[in-house]
């Protein structure tokens, strides 16, 4: 179920929240009626109060068995809100938050000297504080309209640039985590051309006047939701070339045989695919054992599919 951002009034959430579980009783009671039912239908008939709608999500997604109950709470939206009942759970909503989740750190260039803040997805956790970071003593390279005066202030400059990317560099062996840059053009410029591994350095922001932690993450986080459109794209080219030139494969029981022999690369599955219980729970553990084994997964919508069908993998070679 979507839970839009900004919501002035939750008065129509409720209702919508309400209409859900009203279906999910009736479906439970059409599906199951000859078995015991007492504690499901009470746990649906307990749920609304343990839903909070004011939150920050985009979306939750609630799973409820006999033994289970959980609320999953997310940044992505889902295609419809909707109520399924079945002998296997409908992981699909999950893929998103387990293959967009991104820790990542962004590293500030501005006139009070350099910042390192820590990020998840579009929330700054902490900012970084040890032996380098935070840097204050080249807050005027930095400054709006700096230019080395000579020869010896260039020298410094290069000297200082140089040392601030050692240490980016050995907090990344370390961490594995990527850089959004926000800082002024011309100090982007200036940072990048010194910078070894220009890879790690991932994204550019453009840094405002005024900016918070919140305002830092909401830019650094749009930067990277548009590399990962960019990536999104290019690799569902890729796999309808692999599929023209038989070099992928697309019948489910292959793939599923492919993904736990840990052969999976990429997978690409149809979000809007209708599939019964058993292939459900295949799609699922397929999902699992290609972003176990160090795989990528992508959930294309009915469009973006065309040629492709219901689900492709790439396998490593």
């Amino acid at each position: 179920m979507n839970t839009p951002l900004c919501q002035a009034d939750d008065t129509k959430l409720k209702v919508e929240l309400e209409s859900l579980l009203d279906q999910a009783k009736y479906l439970v009671l059409e599906k199951f009626n000859k078995m015991p039912l007492n504690a499901i239908l009470e746990k649906i008939n307990t749920l609304y109060q343990d839903i909070d709608l004011n939150s920050t999500s985009k979306s939750i997604t609630i799973y409820l068995s006999e033994n289970i109950k959980s609320v999953v709470k997310s940044i992505w939206p889902v295609a419809h809100n909707t109520v399924q009942v079945s002998d296997k759970f409908d992981l699909r909503p999950l893929i998103p938050i387990i293959t967009n989740f991104k820790e990542y750190h962004i590293l500030v260039l501005s006139r009070q000297g350099v910042k390192l803040l820590y990020a998840r997805n579009d929330q700054v956790i902490n900012e970084v504080k040890d032996k380098t970071f935070p840097v204050l003593e080249g807050a005027a390279y930095f400054a709006p309209g700096f230019q080395p005066l000579d020869e010896s202030s260039q020298h410094h400059l290069d000297e200082f640039l140089n040392n601030l990317d050692k240490a980016l560099i050995e907090l990344y062996n370390s961490t594995g985590l990527h850089y959004v840059i926000i800082s002024t053009a011309t100090n982007y410029d200036r940072f990048i051309k010194a910078a070894r591994f220009k890879s790690i350095y991932c994204a550019y922001v453009p840094l405002s006047g005024d900016h918070t932690h919140h305002t830092l993450a909401a830019s650094a986080w749009n930067a990277l939701l548009l590399l990962q459109k960019q990536k999104k794209e290019s690799r569902i080219e890729l796999m309808k070339g692999l599929i023209k030139n038989g070099r992928a494969i697309t019948a489910k029981r292959e793939i599923l045989n492919a993904a736990r022999n840990g052969k999976g690369d990429l997978l690409v599955i149809n979000k809007d695919a209708a599939f019964n219980g058993d292939e459900e729970g295949a799609c699922c553990e397929m999902v699992w054992n290609v972003i176990n084994k160090k795989g990528d997964v992508i959930l294309a919508d009915q469009n973006e599919m065309q040629s492709i069908g219901n689900m492709a993998l790439k396998l490593k070679y």
